[in-house]
């Protein structure tokens, strides 16, 4: 059986221990294992000049012996993701197996897409309501935190929150959560169903 490795470079600090809980999770979707290594974190800015997102990416790309690749994660805040990924997908482009994704708003934005699965855990507010559209609202962190009974900290409460996402729920309800499930599958090497 072959080992996919999949390694990744973050924006956010949340990220770092929630993303490899999440790609994990996809993977098994699929019926694989995978080797998730701890993702490189770079802040937002570093991540547009293409000198630092290259090296960050070499050095992730080092660690996928074998097969695999790397996903590249960041948040498009107000930028379009679409736009972001036609900018930073081609300066990667000859490195090896490198995927680009931006959340529309926010991580938080996949919360709110999947948010009935999420409803039940014990920070959420009973009768909280996510928005009807989960990627519109400009701030999507601090829409989620409105529909907990406490604080919303992304390096506590990140990974806890991508653990139990509904997955199918976040993919019907998000755009750049079903770039993101397309993402992995070409790392994965399958097809996306």
């Amino acid at each position: 059986m072959t080992v996919v490795t999949i390694a990744s470079v973050v924006e956010g600090f949340g990220e770092v221990t929630a993303f490899p809980v999440l790609l994990r999770r996809l993977a098994q979707r699929r019926g694989l294992s995978v080797v998730v290594t701890e993702p490189h974190r770079i802040g937002r800015p570093d991540m547009l000049i293409p000198a630092r997102i290259l090296a960050a990416t070499r050095v992730q790309l080092a660690r996928c012996r074998g097969h695999g690749g790397v996903l590249v994660l960041l948040d498009a805040d107000d930028d379009c993701p679409m736009e972001l990924h036609a900018i930073m997908q081609p300066a990667l482009e000859g490195l090896g197996l490198v995927q680009v994704v931006a959340a529309k708003r926010e991580y938080e934005a996949w919360f709110l897409a999947g948010f009935s699965s999420l409803s039940m855990h014990s920070l959420i507010s009973p009768g909280s309501m996510a928005p009807a559209d989960p990627e519109r609202p400009r701030d999507a962190k601090g829409v989620f935190n409105t529909l907990l009974n406490g604080k919303y900290r992304e390096t506590v409460h990140q990974a806890k929150f991508s653990a139990q996402l509904d997955l199918g729920e976040a993919e019907s309800r998000s755009r750049s959560f079903r770039r993101l499930v397309r993402a992995v599958d070409v790392i994965l090497g399958v097809r996306s169903t």
